[in-house]
């Protein structure tokens, strides 16, 4: 979904950050700017601190992931965490609990895993 929030200034006070990768400045009839934030999981909107325990964990991107399993738990995580083949299936359902490692073909992982 796509979350539009009012004033680009509050938008980004609203997401702890100055830098906004993804939020993308709407036109408005009253002139005031508006964001839209089309990924709010993906951590590009904002940095939510260097691989905390809400992720995302940008340190985990070329590692195993067994390692990146072990390190999202060191940061705090305390849901649950599953290593999944990048081609495997996977139902859509978002859960605060749950942290999916997706790797490759050599048992890397390429993207930064989430909370979702």
């Amino acid at each position: 979904g796509v979350v539009r929030l009012v004033q680009v200034k509050d938008a980004l006070d609203l997401l702890g950050t100055a830098e906004c990768a993804d939020a993308m400045p709407l036109p408005s009839d009253d002139g005031e700017g508006e964001v839209e934030v089309t990924s709010p999981t993906s951590g590009k909107v904002r940095d939510r601190g260097a691989n905390d325990a809400d992720g995302p964990w940008t340190d985990c991107e070329g590692m195993t992931a067994e390692d990146c399993l072990v390190f999202v738990r060191e940061t705090g995580f305390a849901g649950k965490i599953s290593k999944i083949h990048k081609d495997s299936l996977v139902t859509m359902d978002y859960d605060l609990n749950r942290v999916r490692i997706f790797f490759d073909d050599d048992g890397m992982v390429r993207n930064a895993p989430y909370i979702g």
